[in-house]
């Protein structure tokens, strides 16, 4: 089932009303922040305790992603399944909340699945993913699912928005013809210069987001999951960044789009530039993934743009 962002947030809270909320929700989206928010509504309306202290509450139960690997392993898991077979403590409702299941390994997600069929009456599970097709079928079909599509605040910091005016700036200078040796050399020593930019755009805004989420977590973190949480604020900097460069490869096509005057053609011959370029990003998501050099990465995916939007039509 999906469900758009303000009407799945209504059906969830009338169903607690009712109480006739399904044992176990899926959250998804492509803004893990606003799914986390809405998890920690809905758990603290089912406990009975403001939102900002529902991670404190007796009866709610987290499992999230450990390690620099940033696994939900089968130990962890286990002890989430003991520890929600328990009485409710202070209430009459117990909440879990799993965060990240796409991050849940193969042995975890297979211990989980009974309990995610069978959990106890008294318990409610809530499932979180910005990548519902990384989660296992059998963990899909056992959840009410809804879909939220609030998407993520631009990062507003200056560099950044620097280095996006010189990558638009830049892929002006790409699409141009090469009229001159030297247009070809500024080109590609523009090239290396985004490269640097992005790296140190995207130390500083880690820096400075993880400073401030690592000081509001709550006492009882263990180093794992502070290393886990460190490299997925590290991750979801990147994977913004990457959405951003998106967004201005998309404004440069559709800019050129406006200015051809040739027809049909020529408008088709930029969407096809547009959509080859989408493609290398995503393939370098996916290298990046991997843990690979983002250096060489955002270099390879650079030059392959150069080329894209250098060709002769």
């Amino acid at each position: 089932m999906r469900t758009e962002a303000a009407d799945a947030r209504s059906v969830i809270h009338d169903a607690i009303a009712a109480n006739r909320l399904t044992h176990a929700l899926l959250l998804k989206g492509r803004n893990l922040e606003a799914l986390v928010r809405m998890a920690h509504e809905v758990a603290g309306r089912i406990l009975g305790t403001p939102v900002d202290k529902v991670e404190g509450h007796a009866d709610f139960f987290l499992l999230r992603p450990t390690n620099k690997m940033r696994q939900i392993n089968v130990v962890n898991t286990r002890e989430l399944i003991r520890l929600i077979q328990h009485s409710p403590s202070q209430g009459s409702r117990k909440v879990a909340l799993v965060m990240e299941v796409d991050r849940m390994n193969r042995e975890a997600a297979n211990a989980f699945l009974k309990t995610l069929e069978e959990p106890p009456d008294d318990t409610t599970i809530i499932l979180v993913t910005v990548r519902p097709h990384a989660v296992l079928e059998t963990i899909l079909s056992r959840c009410l699912g809804f879909w939220f599509s609030e998407a993520e605040t631009p990062l507003a910091d200056p560099a950044w928005m620097e280095w996006l005016e010189q990558f638009a700036d830049w892929l002006q200078l790409a699409s141009g013809p090469i009229v001159d040796k030297r247009g070809g050399t500024l080109r590609i020593m523009r090239l290396y210069g985004l490269i640097e930019g992005f790296e140190r755009c995207q130390d500083a805004i880690h820096a400075s987001r993880w400073e401030s989420e690592s000081a509001g977590l709550r006492d009882g973190v263990t180093d794992e999951e502070k290393d886990a949480l460190e490299v997925g604020v590290a991750k979801s900097v990147r994977d913004r960044m990457l959405g951003e460069m998106e967004l201005c490869l998309r404004d440069f096509a559709m800019g050129r789009i406006n200015l051809v005057r040739d027809g049909a053609d020529a408008s088709a011959d930029v969407a096809s530039r547009l959509a080859q370029c989408v493609s290398a990003l995503e393939r370098l998501r996916g290298l990046l993934e991997l843990n690979l050099s983002s250096s060489r990465m955002l270099e390879a995916f650079l030059l392959n743009v150069l080329r894209v939007w250098s060709a002769k039509r």
